[in-house]
């Protein structure tokens, strides 16, 4: 639950920080949630940004806003995104 926060924080920070509208965040677009995650990708594990995409699919149902992600496209974010892990994070 505090990591779906976190996201959700971390996401409006982003969005903040490139002065992206409201409106363009909710529904996100892949295309946003793709730059959102590649930019997170060095510094976050993997299973944090599963997590913080979770979080936010589950505030854009909770708002009743259509999550027009596909699921194979961000499996393939989420992989690519384990493969750029911080390398104190790997085993």
């Amino acid at each position: 639950k505090e990591t779906y926060r976190a996201g959700l924080l971390v996401f409006h920070v982003y969005c903040d920080s490139l002065k992206i509208p409201e409106e363009s965040c909710c529904p996100v677009s892949p295309t946003l949630l793709l730059a959102f995650l590649s930019s997170c990708a060095r510094s976050y594990l993997s299973t944090m940004l599963s997590n913080y995409t979770a979080g936010l699919k589950a505030w854009h149902l909770l708002h009743g806003c259509p999550w027009i992600v596909n699921t194979k496209g961000l499996k393939a974010i989420l992989d690519g995104a384990s493969a750029l892990a911080p390398n104190s994070s790997k085993c």
